[in-house]
């Protein structure tokens, strides 16, 4: 089986080391780090994807940390990894949103609800919207796991389970 994994924030700055102060973690980041390992053990059945409302969110972590050296120094992180992605030299492969007004409409229709009930961000939606896009108009040729892969309870477990395609 194929499976697809939509990279949050919350993944990314565990593999940076940002803490993102998530009420309800779901695993710790060893856990994360063996995931990625095995994920990039079995490449021919996994693609990770990159999209820029995760680049986003992990700045978004980074602006808050208090210590101007350590932001400094996390955001050095960040932009080495982005330069990495640009030269297809990480585990993960940029996804382009191609955001038009239908998901910027359903962003607007769906965050003070999301917003009131699990302090979901503009950022965690925009990823709900690239998730739903991929599912939406990518053929599938044979059966796939598409999923948003996040320490996030919200974005992982409560609102958008993991999802089989054939």
């Amino acid at each position: 089986m194929y499976k697809v994994h939509f990279m949050d924030a919350t993944i990314l700055c565990e593999l940076l080391g940002v803490e993102t102060n998530l009420p309800r973690k779901l695993c710790a980041r060893n856990d994360i780090l063996n995931e990625l390992k095995e994920i990039m053990e079995n490449k021919k059945s996994n693609l990770l994807l990159l999209p820029l409302s995760t680049i986003i969110s992990t700045g978004n972590f980074i602006s808050q940390i208090e210590d101007g050296e350590e932001r400094k120094g996390r955001a050095e992180k960040l932009s080495e990894l982005l330069m990495k992605t640009c030269k297809n030299d990480t585990p993960w492969d940029f996804f382009e949103s191609n955001a038009d007004m239908e998901t910027i409409q359903a962003l607007a229709l769906e965050f003070p609800e999301k917003s009131f009930h699990f302090k979901a961000t503009t950022g965690d939606l925009s990823i709900v919207q690239d998730y739903k896009k991929y599912i939406k108009e990518t053929p599938m040729p044979q059966e796939h796991l598409v999923r948003i892969w996040s320490n996030n309870r919200f974005l992982a477990e409560e609102v958008y389970h993991s999802e089989f395609h054939k």
